[in-house]
């Protein structure tokens, strides 16, 4: 029995297997059930974690079994068969969905992320790109993203750069000690990567996720594992049949543990369980083919999901990243519907695609110059592709709701500006400087605040070409400025920002220049579910402290003299109205919430908000309050539209058309701030309330306030 087994074993290893099949159906299943309902399987990501484990082992295999005299034939080799397994499917899928998206994504032209992130796939980058920009795999606006996936694939490809050469070197040590050395190698890499994460876990998680460094030890352990096979296997054989079943079930109680886990950004501790898990059954099943393990792992049902996998892994994501921009994953026949055609994609794929093109895994063999070659072209033309058809996205998108593009003013009606842009502190600075004759000294506008300062950037193009003044935006997603009254948790990336923008405005801010602090202070109700008043809630010592020093550092800025313009919140909307505005996604249970919302909620949930802002008012001179309410809901009932224009894109951002009906109020109040500032102390009258009508609202409850406080 046991020689039986051994020889089951070296067969195994000599070529397919089966079981490897079986484990991948089991780690591809798992990260679709994850990703259609997160409760359904809460640690199922760790299916990608299954898959790093197997793209080790087997490349590993790969590698090993074709022992060559030179690096240059190895590599070359290696690197013709991964083109040919990966990318045609790959680059098939991008350029679909790249389709899809602007088809069916509304504004997907405006929303560049998709377009970056196509191209990104197609270079094996996305995961670079994810951690150089805001998105999150665990963040809500996630599952808006269809390509958000290939990060896995840019973490393997990166893999390929790095481990083939320490194969290579291991395959030709002609000393045990050079093969050694090579393990060893491999060992410390492995080693040093999973301490490089346990070091990382909150200085940098979102390095930690998405980066190959923090990612190789899951790689590295299949690496390992198939180096050493020929010491391990004939062990492995020699063991009773019960012992094995024993580690069998200890593997797949590991597996099931782990994809139980909770889902989070501290996903360290289910990855390690899954990865020693899979090993565990990897191993066994690798070495013993009669076992009933691996009878049941290369199952035909398994062996037919496992080896369609990679595509089932391609096409269910964008599926269900689609279908939530379109009618919605929720509801069984939305779910059986998006998982009929993940399968039915997968197949066509795997029929098509990769089927047809592993046929040429010779030519990897006999010419893999020429397969190289001719990968690199298909990526190039793919990403030829994704350019043209963006470019085309306004005749080829199905999308009828207006593009909310920034709408530049008339150059020749006032005066030419440069535009700079540029990080600065994990946020963004962007700054107008007027380069034409006669530009007036002083009165220079600054905004500072979350993505709603960036959302003013055409009211503020608007002023600085009318005015000949120069202009700086600094803004950062979801960090308000100051931060009074948060209803949500407080990031320390959003202190850093607020600190580092607070420094950099008490040094350059002179007096009589503006200040302008526009941020949502309210929840968004696309996220918090409910319409009811908010309770603010205060967070601790370092929120607090925080909010102190950007405080005191407004105070400083208004005993100077420069004018403080705080906007009281505006509306929000119960639903987003970019993505409940089309024929196509109308019927979105995202929509069913509406487009409107009553005055009376609205003023509920502001009104703990406006008395902080009249408090704090008080305590500091030049400070207006600016109410864009009045203006953008002058009924009963606040709505996405006005007159039939737009002028919310989702659920609190505003468009450039509201931007337009703002713009007279907010000039209105510069130019009152400007004619009766003649010194930091300076009195000026309360302006008219909240009930004021949209002429007057800009103001409303709204002051400048003198250095005694009195109004």
């Amino acid at each position: 029995m046991l020689h039986a087994n051994r020889i089951a074993g070296a067969a195994c290893q000599a070529g397919h297997l089966p079981a490897i099949d079986g484990l991948r159906a089991v780690a591809v299943l798992a990260v679709i059930l994850f990703h259609l309902r997160t409760g359904l399987l809460p640690g199922g990501y760790a299916g990608v974690d299954i898959f790093f484990v197997i793209s080790g082992f087997v490349v590993t295999r790969s590698l090993t079994m074709r022992p060559h005299e030179r690096l240059r034939t190895a590599l070359a080799g290696f690197y013709a068969r991964r083109m040919i397994r990966l990318l045609p499917a790959l680059l098939v899928m991008i350029v679909c969905v790249t389709l899809a998206s602007i088809l069916f994504v509304p504004l997907a032209g405006s929303k560049t992320d998709i377009r970056e992130m196509a191209l990104a796939a197609a270079m094996g980058a996305s995961n670079i790109l994810l951690v150089l920009t805001e998105a999150h795999y665990f963040a809500p606006s996630a599952d808006l993203q269809p390509l958000l996936h290939s990060w896995t694939l840019g973490v393997e490809e990166q893999f390929y750069l790095a481990c083939p050469w320490l194969i290579w070197l291991w395959t030709r040590g002609r000393r045990d000690s050079d093969r050694r050395l090579a393990l060893l190698s491999v060992a410390a890499a492995t080693a040093g990567s999973l301490l490089l994460c346990l070091l990382l876990r909150t200085a940098a998680p979102r390095a930690l996720f998405f980066l190959m460094p923090t990612r190789f030890w899951e790689l590295g352990l299949g690496v390992l594992l198939s180096l050493t096979s020929a010491q391990w296997q004939p062990r492995l054989a020699s063991f009773r049949i019960e012992v094995l079943s024993a580690a069998i079930s200890v593997g797949t109680a590991g597996l099931l543990a782990a994809m139980l886990m909770p889902g989070s950004p501290g996903w360290l501790r289910p990855s390690v369980v899954a990865v020693l898990s899979a090993a565990v059954i990897a191993a066994i099943a690798s070495a013993l083919g009669r076992h009933w393990s691996d009878r049941l792992l290369a199952g035909r049902g398994a062996v037919w999901i496992g080896r369609r996998s990679y595509s089932l892994y391609l096409w269910h994501w964008p599926v269900f990243a689609l279908f939530r921009w379109t009618i919605g994953l929720e509801g069984a026949f939305a779910i059986l519907l998006s998982l009929a055609m993940t399968f039915g994609l997968a197949a066509l794929s795997y029929a098509v695609v990769e089927r047809p093109f592993s046929s040429y895994r010779a030519l990897a063999e006999r010419a893999p110059g020429r397969v190289i070659a001719a990968g690199l072209a298909a990526i190039a033309v793919c990403v030829a592709t994704i350019l043209l058809l963006f470019s085309q996205e306004r005749v080829l998108t199905l999308s009828r709701i207006e593009q909310a593009r920034p709408s530049a003013p008339s150059i020749s009606a006032g005066c030419a500006f440069a535009y700079d842009q540029h990080a600065f502190h994990g946020g963004v600075v962007r700054s107008w400087s007027p380069t034409c004759g006669g530009v007036r000294p002083g009165g220079r506008l600054l905004v500072a605040g979350d993505s709603h300062a960036r959302v003013y950037a055409g009211l503020i193009q608007r002023h600085v070409v009318e005015h000949k003044v120069p202009a700086t935006i600094y803004h950062h997603s979801g960090c308000r400025f100051p931060p009074v009254l948060r209803q949500d948790r407080d990031m320390k990336a959003c202190q850093e920002f607020r600190s580092a923008v607070a420094r950099e405005l008490v040094g350059i801010a002179k007096p009589g220049d503006i200040l302008f602090l526009p941020g949502l202070r309210i929840r968004d109700l696309t996220i918090a579910r409910g319409t009811g008043a908010d309770i603010p809630v205060r967070e601790g010592s370092e929120f607090q402290k925080n909010e102190a020093e950007i405080l005191a550092a407004l105070r400083a800025m208004a005993m100077r003299g420069v004018v403080l313009i705080f906007e009281l919140p505006k509306p929000v909307l119960p639903s987003a109205p970019f993505r409940c505005s089309d024929w196509f996604n109308r019927g979105n249970p995202e929509c069913r919430r509406g487009l409107a919302i009553a005055r009376a909620d609205i003023d509920a949930m502001r009104a703990p908000v406006v008395a902080e802002m009249e408090r704090l008012a008080k305590t500091m001179p030049n400070v207006i309050l600016f109410d864009p309410l009045p203006i953008l809901c002058p009924g009963d009932r606040c709505g996405a539209r006005r007159g039939g224009t737009l002028i919310f894109l989702d659920g609190n951002h505003v468009t450039d058309a509201a931007n337009d009906l703002l713009y007279p109020a907010f000039e209105r109040a510069i130019a009152g701030a400007k004619g009766r500032h003649n010194g930091a102390a300076d009195p000026v009258r309360r302006g008219p309330q909240s009930k004021a009508g949209p002429d007057q609202g800009h103001l409303a409850p709204g002051k400048m306030q003198g250095s005694g406080g009195g109004a």
